[in-house]
């Protein structure tokens, strides 16, 4: 019995260094971006310029990691799935964004929730798949980065998303600013 217990302990204490050492490590590697940052800007399609005191049309969409279509039944919405049922799910929701799209001219898009490389949207490089289907110039900024997720069950996983800005006009400098909480 003594030695159960000896062995018992020996677990717990086991069990809770690796759960130390992957807070310590996800903890280390949380994103933390400076107030002030500058963004690549990604390949230009146009070389077109705004004009001073031109007027200008603006669309802000957030894409919720194309994973939010109709059918789903979210768990931050009071329902039970974490993410859509495949990836197909997810190209097709990203379509039906690039649809919307076409209905929405506008000069400048800021999107908000855009998925790079994301377990939640199978790896589907959201960014890279609107920059291509809708030919414009772009930048890209992180705003959540993280290696992974463990809420709810199953978890999330690996994040990296983004603030995506699509613009028929050339984009001259991107930054990302953190606004105070």
């Amino acid at each position: 019995m003594k030695n159960f217990f000896k062995y018992l302990g020996s677990l717990m204490v086991f069990l809770l260094s690796i759960a130390l050492i992957l807070i310590g490590y996800l903890t280390f590697r949380e994103f933390r971006p400076r107030a002030v940052e500058p963004v690549a800007i990604n390949k230009q399609f146009s070389e077109q310029t705004i004009e001073k005191k031109q007027s200008i049309s603006l669309v802000t969409y957030n894409i919720g990691y194309a994973g939010l279509g109709q059918t789903e039944d979210f768990f931050m919405d009071g329902g039970k799935t974490v993410q859509p049922v495949n990836k197909a799910m997810v190209q097709q929701n990203l379509t039906g964004i690039e649809e919307t799209l076409k209905d929405l001219p506008a000069m400048i898009y800021l999107f908000q929730e855009v998925d790079r490389r994301s377990q939640r949207s199978y790896e589907v490089n959201q960014e890279e798949e609107l920059q291509k289907q809708l030919q414009l110039n772009s930048a890209f900024a992180y705003n959540f980065k993280v290696d992974y997720v463990p809420i709810p069950w199953p978890p999330i996983g690996r994040v990296e998303s983004g603030l995506l800005t699509l613009s028929n006009e050339k984009i001259t400098e991107a930054k990302r600013i953190a606004l105070p909480n």
